[in-house]
């Protein structure tokens, strides 16, 4: 399913909050985690997926996706290279013009993937361009625990639940 660009926009922006998220608990992460959240106005539901790789541990994987299946953004730590691929000049202008973020070719390591009508989220970005979630990133030590409350509010969630961090390495 394509969603435009002003509803993909409309559902990243959405005050949201976890449907009943009590702490998110990273010490089993490996198994990928999906929490269930609603809009505020209760008519869109969302999902959350949270993983981490079971044998490179700085390997981690943030999501935000809207009616089941559409991916609205996609945040990789530490993971494979990107390369935007089959991008037109026009869209490149567009995306420049009306957000302003910078486009590469290819990324490495740690980058964003947000929702454009489309390409759905196979294009990729630095994360520099959401500053809050770059500082989260950037803070010594790493702390998972921070960077995901830093996604979840670049997602426009109202209340970020405490976490139970066990031993998570990275």
């Amino acid at each position: 399913m394509e969603l435009s660009q002003e509803e993909a926009d409309r559902f990243r922006h959405m005050p949201k909050d976890f449907d009943s998220v009590n702490a998110i608990d990273l010490s089993n992460i490996g198994v990928g985690l999906v929490f269930p959240a609603m809009s505020h106005d209760l008519k869109e539901r969302f999902l959350i997926d949270i993983w981490q790789a079971k044998i490179k541990l700085s390997k981690w994987r943030h999501q935000e996706r809207v009616r089941k299946t559409i991916p609205l953004m996609r945040l990789e730590i530490d993971g494979s290279p990107h390369i935007n691929r089959n991008v037109s000049q026009e869209d490149i202008e567009r995306v420049r013009t009306e957000y302003g973020w910078p486009f590469a070719l290819k990324l490495e390591g740690t980058h964003i993937h947000v929702y454009i009508e489309n390409y759905g989220d196979r294009w990729a970005f630095p994360v520099s361009i959401f500053p809050d979630l770059q500082k989260a990133i950037d803070s010594q030590p790493i702390n998972y625990a921070r960077i995901i409350a830093a996604f979840l509010k670049e997602c426009n969630f109202s209340q970020i639940p405490p976490f139970v961090q066990g031993i998570v390495h990275g």
